[in-house]
């Protein structure tokens, strides 16, 4: 994918993935090794939590609709290669900001939503 084009978000708008999809199987083993360098990855590219949190629930059984979620996250990634935390060191306390949209997506084979209880440490 070193020539491909980039793209301009990591996952298209309302993407419905299923582990019930009935598309012809991939290598999983293939499919884990990207995307768990895509995982390794989220630690400085927050901008790709989501979307890699997303596809990382269809290890299992991968097809090749699951396979194409990851290579526009891999076209996204090569277009935004100057992309990433860069943590500066401060004279005084640093400040934290930031914001979470946990309703982003329900998942198609239980149809709820994904929950999560953010708990802060005092």
């Amino acid at each position: 994918m070193t020539d491909c084009n980039p793209a301009h978000t990591p996952m298209e708008e309302k993407l419905r993935l299923s582990r019930e999809s009935k598309a012809e199987e991939v290598d999983s083993t293939h499919y884990r090794r990207i995307v768990g360098s895509l995982r390794y990855l989220v630690h400085t590219r927050l901008d790709l939590a989501f979307t890699v949190g997303y596809v990382s629930g269809f290890m299992e059984r991968p097809t090749m609709e699951h396979l194409q979620a990851v290579k526009r996250i891999l076209r996204y990634v090569g277009g935004t290669l100057d992309y990433g935390l860069h943590y500066k060191r401060a004279p005084s306390t640093a400040r934290f900001i930031g914001y979470c949209n946990n309703g982003l997506a329900g998942d198609v084979d239980t149809s709820k939503k994904h929950q999560r209880e953010n708990v802060l440490p005092r």
